[in-house]
């Protein structure tokens, strides 16, 4: 899922998400390995930090359950973060 915010008016709101999906949907098209490997690396560290805290391992085990019906671990969730290509980000 991606969540974006964007301040607007209710006058301009279809022109705020139309301008902001046409950018999500062009920059996927130009991801540099560079920023791959950064994006990659960010939310892995994000996902080590997060674990530190009982709320968030409560959260994401929840959501686990949830959507899976099982608890991922963390290292099947990294190997995870590690599939995605380039490709998979143009195509979501």
């Amino acid at each position: 899922s991606v969540i974006v915010y964007a301040g607007t008016t209710t006058e301009r709101a279809q022109q705020t998400l139309d301008v902001t999906r046409q950018t999500l949907k062009d920059s996927s098209k130009n991801i540099t390995d560079e920023e791959m490997t950064l994006a990659k690396t960010n939310i892995k560290a994000s996902l080590v930090m997060g674990e530190e805290s009982v709320p968030s391992r409560a959260s994401s085990a929840a959501a686990d359950w949830y959507i899976s019906g099982r608890v991922r671990t963390l290292d099947e969730i990294q190997q995870g973060i590690e599939k995605v290509t380039q490709d998979d980000i143009v195509a979501y």
